[in-house]
């Protein structure tokens, strides 16, 4: 429908132009007062202009066609919001060279629009490119370094251009001086992406163990860093230059600030990645076996973690202060991102009052566990193997309804605990973090944030020790049960996706014609979403999938 609308404002526009140009042919002798009639008729150059405007636009689709192909959807909507953004900012600079406005200004403001829209591409297609699934070809990878090269000669040639109009008349020319050195500024940014990119490829494919190159990060710092201060630089350069001849440069105010809001932030940014690097292997040990029993998915990668002799260093499972587990390698890049462990927030270095860990060491599991079953309270405890004070508060109620307060929260108890014989140790890996004893007698410990377990007293039953393998019965029963209730929500949100990604195409397909372009474009935007969001769930079902086989291969072990 919008290729419809565009063809049939370009027919029009074509037809006004040719009557144009023929009503001045016929009623001027020669060429040349025939020029002038239309140059002197504010209407006739206003429908020259837009016939130029046309094929402008039909120019710059195909050299995008020629050097991009067809544009992804990310790359749709960011250019959409640059665009409307950069003519709210171009309204403004017009304003400021009312003067100064003729021809050979509008015809070099047209020209930085046009280069700053293929920038916007380039950056987005170097990101994009090297993050799909499969490898890009080799015709991709050439074609995309002669759009970088093709860029680059255009901004230098222009900045080159302006600086010798700037040294002839000091005026108009300096704002695009600076606005093809942010072009140029960009570009090269752009084209240092491509090489890391292209050298982590080449490191990965003669490391065929190892799933990153370690040193890129640091050297995309670097080059942020560099990319930020030489903006800021330029920013703060126009706006002295412009500020005295000109006035105020209102359209530039905010993109200083958020320069030096970006530039200050790389820099602490990149000071804390230096820190967490240098203090990683000091500060964060080495996972133990126990410490894996429980859950061995690294969170980053979703990747089984084992602790293997010999194995590579990014392999090997290091345990956070709270208690999360995670690849040595994946902590290292989720490092460059932040500094708080991607499960619970945690600060990964020092401690933070709002934080408590959620796990303690697993030697006192048994310990806990064993303190319970004799009617003692279990002292919760950090990661340091202290002791933390609970207030156990007395509840009213059954052991159904009732709530624990810890530190100024309250917890409610699920209907579905876990009921555990006296005298039973809990399994390897399994953690008491609190317990307390209702009005009834009844005691209960806290397992994790969601799970509590009920401890009662049946003389009937003889004394049973947990397996080292896995742990008591009832309690891989009720674990196994909760893993595959989430396995069939799992399945249900799939289907779920299934149906709305199934209502919302036939929806596009029915009733194209009837929406907006606006309408269609959110509509491919929403697909894309629940696309991804499909992904997502189908790993989740694959991780739990993973889960329960071990877990039933475990329940066999036992029975056996």
């Amino acid at each position: 429908m919008g290729k419809m609308r565009f063809l049939a404002y370009a027919g029009i526009s074509s037809i006004l132009a040719g009557a144009v140009v023929g009503i001045a042919a016929v009623e001027r002798p020669n060429f040349y007062s025939a020029c002038i009639a239309i140059s002197n008729s504010g209407l006739s150059v206003m429908v020259l202009l837009n016939v130029v405007v046309i094929l402008t636009i039909l120019f710059g689709r195909g050299l995008q066609l020629c050097l991009f192909g067809q544009l992804r959807a990310l790359e749709l909507d960011h250019l959409y919001e640059q665009t409307w953004y950069t003519l709210t900012e171009a309204f403004l600079t017009m304003t400021m060279f009312r003067d100064g406005f003729n021809v050979e200004f509008l015809g070099y403001f047209s020209l930085s629009l046009f280069l700053r829209v293929f920038h916007w591409i380039s950056r987005d297609r170097v990101d994009l490119v090297f993050q799909t699934a499969t490898p890009p070809s080799l015709l991709e990878k050439l074609r995309l370094a002669f759009a970088l090269g093709l860029f680059w000669v255009c901004d230098f040639m222009l900045l080159r251009m302006c600086l010798k109009q700037l040294f002839n008349s000091f005026g108009t020319f300096i704002m695009f001086t600076f606005e093809f050195a942010l072009l140029h500024n960009n570009i090269v940014t752009s084209i240092g992406k491509y090489v890391l990119n292209l050298a982590e490829q080449k490191y990965l494919s003669e490391h065929e163990d190892e799933d990153t190159w370690e040193s890129k990060g640091m050297w995309m710092y670097i080059l942020e860093i560099v990319t930020d201060f030489t903006r800021l630089v330029i920013y703060a350069a126009q706006f002295v230059f412009m500020l005295k001849p000109f006035g105020l440069p209102v359209h530039i105010v905010r993109d200083v600030y958020i320069s030096v809001a970006s530039f200050v932030g790389r820099v602490r940014d990149f000071s804390r990645f230096l820190h967490a690097r240098q203090q990683m292997d000091q500060q964060i040990a080495d996972a133990r076996e126990g410490d894996l029993v429980r859950d061995n998915i690294c969170i980053v990668c979703r990747e089984d973690m084992e602790i293997i002799q010999g194995q590579s260093r990014r392999s090997v499972p290091k345990r956070l202060s709270c208690g999360h587990v995670i690849h040595h390698g994946c902590l290292k890049s989720w490092l460059e991102r932040s500094q708080r462990c991607p499960t619970c927030r945690t600060p990964v270095f020092g401690t933070d009052p709002n934080h408590t860990p959620w796990n303690v060491p697993r030697a006192n599991a048994n310990n806990d566990a064993q303190n319970n079953a004799n009617g003692n309270a279990a002292p919760a405890r950090n990661h340091n193997g202290t002791e933390v004070p609970v207030d156990h508060s007395q509840n009213q109620g059954n052991g159904s309804n009732a709530s624990t307060r810890t530190t100024g929260t309250v917890n409610d108890l699920p209907t579905n605990a876990i009921v555990f014989e006296r005298d039973i140790t809990l399994p390897t890996g399994w953690t008491a973090l609190r317990s307390r004893v209702t009005p009834e007698g009844v005691q209960q410990i806290q397992l994790n944030e969601d799970t509590w377990a009920t401890v009662v007293s049946n003389p009937a039953q003889p004394q049973r020790q947990s397996s080292p393998a896995f742990g008591a019965t009832p309690a891989s029963i009720s674990t196994y049960s909760t893993l595959r209730s989430q396995d069939q929500s799992a399945s249900d949100s799939i289907q779920m996706m299934f149906s709305q990604l199934e209502d919302r195409v036939k929806s596009a397909l029915t009733t194209e014609n009837q929406h907006s372009e606006g309408e269609i474009r959110q509509l491919r935007t929403m697909f894309s979403q629940l696309e991804q969001q499909l992904r997502t769930v189908e790993a989740q079902q694959v991780s739990l999938q993973n889960r329960l086989q071990r877990i039933e291969d475990r329940l066999n072990h036992q029975e056996q």
